[in-house]
């Protein structure tokens, strides 16, 4: 969370130094005018992000100033010893980060309103074809058997019509 604070630290004196050119998309992860990342350079930094967190490489390129290239010196140690408590982080793509995260957030309850407005979707339309499947998994396991709620009553024996 910290580091998600400091980036939004940084990313508000981009948006000071460029006033009125800055664009506002609302992106976390911006361009220096606060305009959409290009998918390809998405790809790559989360390539280079999982790369960098595979220990045995790390430890390779410790000395090497790429690996630490805009990691602020006193974050360095922390980030050194967490890397290397852990395992390489596993190969995904930010499209895939982006299904993830849509798919955690519906089945967490969140509106479907609000997951197609953060995925930027034109309309909410859109994110229930894409991620209707989870939407009917949800519903399948929230179904109630009506049949449980009956109460049971002896049985009703009617006279004879003679």
């Amino acid at each position: 969370m910290a580091v998600l604070l400091d980036h939004r630290a940084a990313q508000e004196k981009e948006r000071q130094a460029a006033g009125s050119a800055w664009a506002g998309t609302g992106a976390v992860f911006a361009t220096a005018l606060g305009d959409w990342t290009h998918p390809a350079n998405m790809e790559r930094g989360v390539k280079l992000l999982v790369d960098w967190s595979d220990p045995e490489r790390l430890d390779q390129q410790s000395g090497k100033r790429t690996v630490w290239q805009g990691v602020p010196r006193e974050k360095r140690a922390a980030l050194m010893a967490a890397v290397q408590a852990g395992e390489k982080l596993p190969s995904i793509s930010p499209h895939d980060l982006r299904h993830t995260y849509a798919t955690l957030a519906l089945r967490r309850g969140v509106p479907v309103e609000v997951v197609s407005k953060v995925l930027g979707h034109a309309r909410v339309s859109i994110t229930l074809d894409v991620y209707r499947h989870v939407m009917d998994n949800e519903r399948r396991a929230l179904v109630v058997d009506l049949f449980d709620a009956l109460p049971t009553t002896p049985a009703i024996t009617l006279p004879a019509l003679n």
